[in-house]
């Protein structure tokens, strides 16, 4: 039975406190922030001003495709707590659609300032972290899998869920890099790897802006990765993370992947969903999912719920807006409201 599982910001936050899409960028300041030190009395801001540099860069960008937003941004005093008051944002103030914008425009500095951000961003926020479920996600549940029966499906751009050396868990990204990383050479694209498909592209992948070389780098990328880095053919471009990617150039690159997830999502026999809302902007995943799923695909749905909440009628909100996005799936979806935590939970005590 084939078995497709699918990832979404959620699960990267549960396991790693990763931000979400809507927090991305935006909540740099506040999720990487460290107590700042007293000196004589006084707040030193001085190794926040160069902590955060790229974030000031940033919001220069940002008013400048936001003009409404403008005499918020440059509240900014070194940490910019009055950029709180600008929360929740709605849809069109996430950062990938201020980055289509910004391609469509030409701006290569600000594509620049951006892409290192959220590099940034995703990297310092979870340093500090286990990474405990994806983890055991690797140990207890792709570790037991007859070899060609799962895939993956990542909408994460982060490396959380990468090679399990211990449990000798690999994983296949599906596509075709012009050079890798010597420490990954070892280990990359193994007999037995488990096909991850990353289709908004991923951190450790590099792409130089000249000649859309493809580089594949050991999967712990840390801030200030790609500075300076320069592509190793004779047009010395320089290299980008590949991210964010479907508003770019690099389409024909990431298309292959959107084919190889069509393919696989029509053998689904299962498909589990982790942390992922199939929400309403998101029309290209909508649509693949839509066009290809069979109508008796079983269904699990890993999701959250808040404290106070009724889980009854957040259960049939889910299961409605299913019906509604997939019309013609027959079976009925199960909803699971414990979070990723729960499900690795429930997963650790049926292997025991």
């Amino acid at each position: 039975m084939k078995e497709i599982f699918i990832f979404g910001a959620g699960a990267s936050y549960a396991s790693a406190s990763t931000p979400l899409g809507s927090e991305l960028v935006w909540n740099y300041h506040a999720n990487c922030g460290h107590p700042i030190p007293i000196i004589n009395g006084v707040p030193d801001n001085s190794r926040e001003n160069v902590r955060f540099s790229n974030f000031k860069k940033f919001l220069p960008v940002a008013a400048q495709y936001y003009p409404e937003l403008k005499g918020e941004l440059f509240k900014w005093e070194n940490r910019g707590e009055s950029i709180y008051h600008l929360r929740p944002f709605n849809k069109k103030y996430y950062v990938d659609e201020l980055l289509k914008m910004v391609l469509e425009n030409g701006d290569t500095e600000g594509i620049e300032v951006i892409k290192k951000l959220i590099l940034e961003h995703i990297t310092c926020s979870g340093l500090n972290t286990s990474n405990k479920l994806y983890n055991e996600f690797a140990k207890q549940v792709l570790k037991n899998k007859p070899f060609g029966s799962v895939s993956i499906i990542s909408f994460n751009f982060d490396c959380l869920l990468h090679e399990d050396f211990r449990n000798e868990v690999y994983f296949d990204y599906l596509l075709d890099f012009d050079w890798i990383d010597p420490n990954r050479e070892k280990i990359y694209k193994k007999q037995n790897s488990i096909s991850l498909i990353k289709l908004h592209g991923s951190l450790d992948w590099g792409i130089c802006r000249n000649c859309n070389r493809l580089y594949l780098y050991f999967f712990n990328v840390q801030k200030g990765f790609y500075d300076q880095k320069r592509c190793t053919e004779d047009c010395e471009g320089m290299i980008d993370p590949f991210i964010v990617v479907p508003y770019h150039k690099y389409n024909g690159k990431i298309n292959v992947l959107w084919t190889k997830a069509e393919r696989e999502l029509k053998q689904a026999k299962k498909i589990t969903i982790i942390g992922y809302s199939f929400p309403e902007y998101d029309k290209m995943v909508i649509d693949l999912f839509k066009n290809t799923l069979d109508a008796h695909v079983e269904i699990d749905v890993v999701d959250y719920h808040e404290l106070n909440s009724d889980i009854t009628c957040v259960a049939n909100s889910i299961k409605e807006k299913y019906r509604r996005l997939f019309p013609k799936l027959k079976r009925e979806i199960k909803i699971y409201l414990g979070g990723f935590e729960e499900y690795m939970n429930n997963c650790n005590r049926t292997t025991k």
